[in-house]
């Protein structure tokens, strides 16, 4: 009788949830990034999924070798209200939660953003300084209304707030590798500190710090990689589906190196060797996220082979291999490009929109990205034929039609989405790090010479100026519109970009088309950034012929807040 009660009295054992309710065996609403059940009881809920013991995970895919750094996230707890706060840092993280996060986040979901941050504020002191910093900025920018109306006192406070938990980061940071420079977790929270202190700079327009700050993390990145094993090839590893902290700050590091070395700010294409375990492409991806994260690696790879390319032909470096090989690396590139194509249209189905708006806007940015690396990939051999470009009209032309298709959709979701002029949004609220529709637009506005094609490409950077990390519309329109004049001063054309574009309708090449000669095309753009968010930018405009490049103009531009 008593053994039947304690049969009655056992539970079942529960299959998901966090791994506090799988503990004690109780029911889970899986809430994020906190349980409902844990915070309610005062629990600290453990988070999900990671602790599965059938989800081991190792490094290089050698399943025998020790694993260097384990886990980390194993000894993250989801966040709980922050001890010994004061009212005004309480706010600021909350803040960050609520509308920091789904900001900067872009229209896919980030796991950096979204799970490693979260969840390491609420332990690591350098962390929650620097997220104080990052919230108190991203706030005050957003709730500017009127920056003609801004008062010096404001100001000076938020600076103060800002300044001061940013340097208590940087102590924090200090302390902590001072006393633990052994441990892997010191490494990782190092990094996840940088790349806040990155969003931070870029957020407040100090674009030199931001970028040193990701040097130094990419330099960190490789390092601790060589050490665990991971990369036995110096390339940085990036995994499809993301297991651990370690996992989340790569990504978060890659993406933004491929976002400054497609503008053009000194990232150096070795910084740019990536690599992707599983290597080969699935037959269906499991998400729109694991699309986009093959892509990722795809379009590290085309701007590595034009980088290269660049500087074989032009002498600055000396070539490892036989020019068939680079051919060969170009041709792998189109054939990859291809596949991943097929396996996008065939999964498109299959992907989950729990977000109808975001998921509409997810897929027209991959196939605007997808048409760019095609674009890059079939253009960098030989480097210095420029004329190669107009061989490529339809597919800028698909760049339109997807761009245009982006802003339908904000229109039908948001009927005050203005169609001509600018949004005037604080920078706060037009900020994002992550990918968006300025690079494939501006790559066509500066490559595609066909005058209808690329002024529509204009047009719509000047829709909506805001900023994608180091990207900022307004002044990437603005670079546009000198290389147009530039190329176009002694052309005869009925064309000018001041002209009114219906943007919802796609430009018409005409039949009789002008093509520009190879002497008076621009054939790179260098754009070194300030450190002030109200400093100049400077812009250099190259031209190359023959193996040869030179310069042939300079610029300087206001970088103001869009």
């Amino acid at each position: 009788m008593e053994s039947e009660k304690k049969r009655r009295a056992s539970k079942p054992k529960v299959k998901s949830g966090c791994r506090t309710c799988k503990i004690r065996r109780v029911k889970c609403d899986e809430g994020r990034p906190a349980c409902k059940r844990c915070v309610s009881t005062g629990r600290v809920c453990d988070g999900y999924g990671i602790w599965s013991e059938g989800r081991k995970t190792t490094y290089g895919g050698n399943s025998g070798a020790p694993r260097i750094f384990p886990s980390l996230l194993s000894s993250y707890n989801a966040p709980v209200p922050i001890p010994h706060a004061a009212c005004a840092e309480q706010k600021c993280v909350e803040w960050f939660i609520e509308c920091t996060i789904l900001k900067i986040g872009g229209v896919f979901s980030s796991q950096f953003w979204g799970r490693t941050v979260v969840q390491a504020l609420s332990q690591e002191p350098a962390v929650r300084h620097a997220v104080m910093a990052l919230a108190s900025t991203h706030r005050y920018r957003a709730q500017r209304s009127d920056k003609g109306t801004t008062m010096a006192s404001q100001l000076s406070e938020h600076e103060k707030f800002t300044l001061q938990h940013y340097n208590k980061a940087i102590g924090c940071l200090h302390a902590k590798i001072r006393c633990h420079s052994q441990r892997p977790q010191s490494v990782i929270v190092a990094l996840i500190t940088c790349m806040v202190f990155v969003t931070l700079e870029l957020m407040r327009g100090q674009y030199r710090t931001s970028h040193a700050h990701l040097q130094h993390g990419l330099k960190l990145v490789k390092e601790i990689q060589k050490l665990s094993g991971t990369s036995k090839t110096g390339k940085i590893m990036i995994r499809t589906s993301s297991q651990t902290n370690e996992d989340d700050v790569i990504e978060a590091f890659s993406r933004l190196g491929v976002h400054y070395a497609l503008l053009g700010h000194g990232t150096k294409y070795s910084n740019l060797d990536y690599d992707i375990q599983p290597r080969h492409l699935p037959y269906k991806f499991e998400s729109i996220e694991q699309a986009r994260q093959y892509l990722d690696i795809i379009l590290a790879r085309a701007q590595c082979l034009v980088e290269l390319v660049r500087h074989i032909e032009t002498g600055m470096c000396v070539a490892t291999r036989g020019y068939e090989q680079y051919l060969e690396s170009q041709w792998r590139l189109e054939k990859d490009l291809e596949i991943w194509l097929d396996v996008y249209r065939s999964s498109l189905d299959g992907f989950s929109a729990q977000d109808l708006i975001k998921n509409t806007l997810a897929t027209k940015l991959l196939g605007m990205y997808h048409t760019m690396a095609s674009i890059m990939v079939r253009t960098c051999i030989p480097w210095d034929d420029d004329m190669a470009f107009d061989l490529q009209t339809d597919r800028f032309m698909t760049i339109i039609r997807e761009a245009i298709d982006m802003c339908q959709a904000l229109r039908t979701a948001y009927p005050d989405f203005p169609m001509s002029g600018s949004l005037n949004c604080p920078l706060g609220m037009a900020f994002t790090m992550d990918i968006g529709f300025i690079q494939p637009l501006y790559y066509t506005a500066i490559k595609c010479r066909i005058p209808q094609i690329r002024r529509h490409a204009i047009g719509l950077l000047r829709l909506a100026p805001h900023r994608e990390g180091i990207w900022n519309g307004a002044l990437t329109a603005r670079i546009a519109e000198e290389v147009v004049a530039y190329e176009e001063w002694n052309i005869d054309t009925s064309f000018t970009v001041g002209k009114s574009l219906d943007i919802l309708s796609l430009p018409e090449a005409g039949s009789s088309i002008t093509i520009l000669p190879s002497l008076c095309r621009i054939s790179d753009v260098h754009v070194e950034l300030p450190d002030e968010n109200t400093g100049e930018a400077t812009v250099t405009f190259w031209q190359r012929e023959d193996g040869r490049s030179w310069k042939v103009g300079e610029r300087k531009f206001q970088t103001e807040d869009p």
